[in-house]
């Protein structure tokens, strides 16, 4: 059930993290920036779903692995709103 509620963690950053892409760029023509937001965020979520879905990241010598995957998931989320602030 662990590595179910990680993976779900996992999905609702990603599904939180699509309208905060789409809607700013919806009225202008990025559409590269937009899709390659969209690309970032969906190839970190899968990773990291990935990897707290195998069994041998579960032992605690791989925790700090884990942690940072998450941590990269965080910032593959961050990396478009601070495109969006200073440069959009």
């Amino acid at each position: 059930l662990l590595r179910l509620d990680l993976g779900g963690i996992c999905f609702l950053i990603m599904g939180s993290g699509y309208p905060l892409i789409y809607y700013p760029f919806a009225c202008k023509p990025t559409f590269f920036a937009r899709n390659f937001f969209f690309l970032l965020i969906t190839t970190a979520c899968l990773g990291v779903f990935s990897m707290v879905m195998t069994p041998k990241f579960n032992q605690p010598q791989y925790r700090p692995i884990r942690s940072t995957m998450f941590v990269i998931l965080g910032l593959s989320m961050t990396i478009p709103l601070i495109y969006l602030k200073f440069y959009a």
